[in-house]
């Protein structure tokens, strides 16, 4: 492994020493072979040291670690959950908060765009399109804010399983019903359940909203 990224790496994770020589914390109490050793095993901890601090370094520390590890490449052993959580700190935080706010801004106007459409002559099928890709780049935006994977992971738990794979279908069967089946109204009622299926979705990221959704549904009803 390059030493010189080891020495970073060393460096960024508060152990001291060059890598030629046995690796010392900052007490100065022993550690390990140096980190040029093939295997060293205070690689890894050390690797595990940065994947454990990262939400707590700056963004620049962020980047470095980073690129120390890519340079290196991963110890033996090591799973590639601990990849995706530095693959999850790649970008700062300013770059992930900005391109959230792009995609979500870019699905709130497509999705006003197609509500536009909807009422020219035969914009049935434009706002479909636009509506369900507005949602799409709109749902899209948090996977800068938590990552693609972490995402992922808290669409399919047992809260909002049903809400995402209900929301999926509908993106699907709207755009089959405006682009292949040439049929307004279903891709009408798919717009709709479109947004019921968002909208649980949603709440399901607020403590008590569902509860609190189903209470006034139904004081209404009855």
């Amino acid at each position: 492994m390059p030493s010189g990224s080891c020495c970073g790496l060393a460096e960024w994770s508060g152990v001291t020493g060059t890598v030629d020589s046995p690796a010392r914390d900052v007490s100065g109490a022993l550690l390990g072979p140096p980190l040029s050793c093939p295997g060293s095993p205070l690689y890894s901890t050390l690797v595990r040291a940065v994947c454990d601090s990262i939400p707590k370094r700056s963004s620049s520390l962020q980047s470095s670690a980073v690129g120390v590890i890519g340079r290196c490449g991963w110890p033996p052993g090591f799973t590639d959950e601990s990849t995706q959580v530095l693959d999850g700190a790649s970008l700062s935080f300013s770059t992930r908060l900005k391109w959230f706010a792009i995609c979500f801004v870019s699905g709130i106007f497509f999705s006003i765009l197609g509500t536009g459409l909807l009422w020219l002559p035969g914009g049935i099928k434009l706002f479909a399109v636009f509506y369900t890709f507005g949602n799409i780049a709109a749902l899209a935006s948090t996977c800068f804010l938590m990552g693609p994977v972490k995402q992922l992971k808290k669409m399919f738990e047992s809260t909002r399983w049903l809400a995402t794979v209900v929301m999926m279908l509908c993106f699907v069967f709207t755009l089959c019903a405006a682009l292949w089946w040439h049929k307004k109204g279903l891709a009408v009622l798919f717009c709709v359940l479109q947004f019921l299926s968002m909208t649980w979705y949603s709440l399901s990221y607020i403590p008590y909203a569902r509860d609190a959704v189903l209470k006034c549904c139904s004081s209404l009803l009855g």
